[in-house]
C-alpha cells in the first residue's frame, strides 16, 4: 500500500504545477525506505503510536460528547510536546469540519490500524518540515472538500512541527524494522482495556 502510495505521490508531483510539490531527495529517500505498512499499532514508532492513540480518543469523545481534553493534554505534556494538545486540536476540528466522506477510526482498544487512521498518520507525516510544504494535500483530497484543504494542510503542519520541535520525527514504523527486521503478527494480540 505505501509502494502505491510512492508510485501515486510521485506522478501527482510531476503532473502537478505547483512549484512547491518537489520532493527533497532526502526525504523521498526515506518515503521509498518505508515499505512495510504498520498493522498493529505497537509496530508503530511513540510518536506515531502517541497520534493514533489521540485520534482514537478524540473521536470516541467526539462521538460521545465526552471530551477526552484532559487525557490528551496529560499525554502531550509527558511527550514534551508543546502546544501539542492544541495543534492536536485544531488539526482534528479541521479534518471533522471539511470532511467529504465518514472516516473509519476505530475505538482506542482496536487492534488493527485502519485505513482512515493511517491515512491521518501519513498526512502528518508529509506535513514535516522535510517534506516540503504542500505534500500531505495529496492524502488530503481524499478525506476533504476542496475548500477545506489548505486549512488543514496548514493544520497538519503546525501539528508535525510541534513534534519535530519536541525532537521526534514521524516514521511510521519502529526503527527495527528499518534495519532489516521483520514484523511477526502471528500470535493474538492482547486487548488495550
Amino acid at each position: 500500500m505505501l509502494l502505491q502510495l510512492i508510485i501515486t505521490i510521485n506522478i501527482r508531483v510531476v503532473l502537478s504545477s505547483y512549484a512547491g510539490d518537489l520532493f527533497s531527495m532526502n526525504a523521498m529517500f526515506r518515503l521509498v525506505a518505508t515499505t512495510q505498512k504498520a498493522r498493529y499499532p505497537k509496530d508503530l514508532g511513540y510518536p506515531e503510536q502517541l497520534l493514533l492513540r489521540s485520534i482514537r480518543l478524540w473521536v470516541v469523545g467526539y462521538r460521545l460528547e465526552n471530551s477526552p481534553e484532559d487525557r490528551l493534554a496529560k499525554a502531550f505534556e509527558a511527550a514534551g510536546i508543546e502546544l501539542g494538545r492544541q495543534r492536536f486540536e485544531e488539526f482534528m476540528v479541521a479534518i471533522t469540519a471539511g470532511a467529504a466522506r465518514s472516516l473509519g477510526i476505530h475505538c482506542a482498544c482496536h487492534e488493527e490500524i485502519g485505513e482512515d487512521e493511517y491515512q491521518l498518520l501519513d498526512i502528518l507525516r508529509l506535513s514535516q518540515p522535510d517534506f516540503g510544504a504542500g505534500q500531505c494535500r495529496f492524502l488530503l483530497e481524499d478525506l476533504l472538500t476542496v475548500a477545506a484543504l489548505p486549512i488543514a494542510a496548514v493544520k497538519a503542519q503546525a501539528l508535525a512541527l510541534a513534534f519535530n520541535d519536541a525532537g521526534y520525527t514521524l516514521l511510521g514504523l519502529r526503527p527495527q524494522a528499518y534495519l532489516g527486521g521483520t514484523l511477526d503478527h502471528s500470535q493474538k494480540r492482547d486487548s488495550y482495556h
